[in-house]
């Protein structure tokens, strides 16, 4: 593969994930890595580095062929004790639903089950983010064939199933 597509889909700002991805994308060969962003921008757009390519707001076929032509799926969330300390790993395991490669920062509430299809950055920093990207880049092949485990895993898990239970259950 000459180019990697390296996706972020959902919510997105400067104080939430937006900073860590303009801070990589200049900094990594564009022969090598095109990053892609899909979802609502606070800045409605504005402030992302123009080696990013936005694709907006999509849904339905457009939203799944988007995630289809992704090869490594990214989750660089800035630390915030509000928000990564108590954080559910739903884009996680939508991500796993497409069985690629996920680069993250580290996420303080993912099971050791769900951790071990993950690459984790060693802390928060764009540098550390940068070198996980370049390490499933040069071993491809191995992090590819791990994310085919992800459909098994979600099947056992059956989150989808848990997530409807519990809001049938509020009243």
């Amino acid at each position: 593969m000459s180019i990697y597509n390296v996706g972020y889909f959902g919510s997105i700002s400067n104080a939430y994930c937006l900073d860590i991805l303009n801070e990589i994308a200049p900094n990594l060969s564009p022969e090598k890595f095109q990053f892609h962003i899909c979802g609502k921008v606070d800045e409605n757009g504005s402030g992302i580095d123009s080696k990013i390519q936005y694709h907006g707001y999509l849904s339905g076929s457009a939203f799944v062929s988007f995630c289809n032509k992704i090869d490594i799926f990214i989750n660089p969330r800035s630390y915030s004790s509000e928000i990564s300390d108590y954080s559910f790993p739903s884009k996680i395991y939508e991500y796993m639903s497409y069985c690629r490669p996920i680069v993250s920062t580290p996420l303080g509430h993912v099971s050791d089950k769900t951790s071990r299809f993950i690459t984790f950055s060693t802390d928060f920093s764009s540098n550390a983010v940068m070198t996980c990207l370049m390490d499933v880049k040069k071993d491809y092949s191995h992090y590819l064939l791990k994310a085919r485990a992800h459909k098994d895993y979600l099947n056992e898990l059956n989150v989808g199933k848990k997530i409807y239970n519990f809001l049938e259950g509020i009243d």
